[in-house]
């Protein structure tokens, strides 16, 4: 794709013979989610060639990351977003669902690595957030452009605390907050909590660098505590067509005839067209159909993750967790397990510990 980036002929075959549209259409479509996973692969590659990616509707990866059963897949359409998000310019709307969708992939995905992946994102969304404040290499330079008041603003620690408080109201907003401390509060994988915790304690090492946290408060309002604010959450109710059934007969033998139209004239053009009609039939009700399955009701204030980052020792938790995984998968602790059943329970038979 660096090819194709540089050299606009290469951008010109992959428009006109449609191989984007191609490659969509095996992630959306493909039975194998490995084949899926190699197309959102090609996917990913091209979002950072304008010329390829602007007719494209994003909305479709976000309902694939809603209700794709396979947990690579999940993941591969994170990676996606990932790139999307910094290299597409994104409606507000989009960005909203984008949000809401992030979060409860990085907050409750069953497959780990698809959490991670949804991680990745909102590292790039906290460092988007703090380079629209002006900071530049993890560091605030003397002076900035302010594009509110069109005046180069020169940035002291109180202007820097204030930048500071709005990416944290920024970030509470849209959902990362809850992120960061539902995956550190709860019990999940190591994986998970170790990279949710490296990517907190980089946020929390700034704050602390300008002294931030010395100067957040509680609001009216705010929730106390981790596990009040998790509790308010809200299921919804997933939007089908009237004619979903319908729609889906169509498309499996339209599939078919595709295929065969394919083996017998060797068109990669009629994948594309299939496409088309595949976008058309999911966009009757974008804005019914793109809601996430389950919404947070509150969100996790600034001085709530403050408090919990003071209070709580995570790096302890995290080398428990790991110590008592470790431990319980030694082929020691199964021997004494063993052992431990047969000394305490007469009716065990010799024979059971081999």
């Amino acid at each position: 794709m660096l090819l194709v980036s540089e050299f606009p002929p290469f951008q010109k075959q992959i428009i006109e013979n449609n191989l984007l549209n191609v490659a969509l259409t095996i992630a959306f479509n493909d039975y194998e989610s490995y084949v899926q996973v190699s197309a959102l692969k090609c996917v990913a590659a091209s979002v950072r060639v304008t010329a390829i990616w602007e007719h494209i509707k994003t909305e479709d990866l976000v309902m694939l990351l809603r209700n794709n059963q396979e947990g690579i897949v999940r993941k591969e359409v994170c990676n996606v977003l990932c790139e999307i998000y910094q290299n597409v310019k994104l409606t507000p709307n989009f960005k909203h669902s984008l949000y809401d969708h992030m979060a409860l992939s990085a907050m409750s995905d069953f497959h780990w690595e698809a959490q991670i992946a949804a991680l990745k994102f909102w590292k790039i969304v906290i460092q988007s957030f703090l380079t629209d404040q002006g900071m530049l290499d993890g560091m605030f330079p003397p002076v900035t452009f302010s594009r509110a008041s069109r005046k180069i603003v020169t940035l002291n620690d109180i202007e820097v605390q204030k930048r500071l408080v709005t990416v944290l109201d920024e970030l509470a907003g849209v959902g990362c907050l809850n992120v960061l401390l539902k995956l550190l509060h709860d019990d999940n994988e190591v994986e998970v909590m170790e990279a949710a915790l490296a990517l907190s304690l980089e946020l929390y090492e700034i704050l602390q660098k300008y002294k931030v946290p010395e100067i957040i408060k509680p609001q009216e309002g705010d929730p106390r505590n981790v596990n009040q604010l998790m509790c308010d959450v809200q299921e919804t109710t997933p939007v089908i067509c009237d004619d979903g059934q319908a729609m889906e007969t169509d498309l499996v033998n339209e599939s078919d005839n595709v295929i065969e139209s394919i083996l017998n004239e060797g068109d990669i053009n009629l994948l594309a067209e299939m496409y088309k009609k595949h976008l058309h039939l999911q966009h009757q009700s974008p804005d019914r159909m793109i809601a996430p399955k389950i919404k947070l009701l509150r969100t996790a204030s600034p001085h709530l993750y403050i408090s919990f980052m003071k209070q709580n020792n995570c790096e302890t938790l995290i080398k428990q967790k790991k110590e008592w995984r470790d431990g319980i998968r030694s082929v020691s602790s199964l021997l004494d397990d063993v052992l431990g059943i047969y000394e305490t329970c007469d009716e065990v038979n010799s024979l059971d510990c081999y």
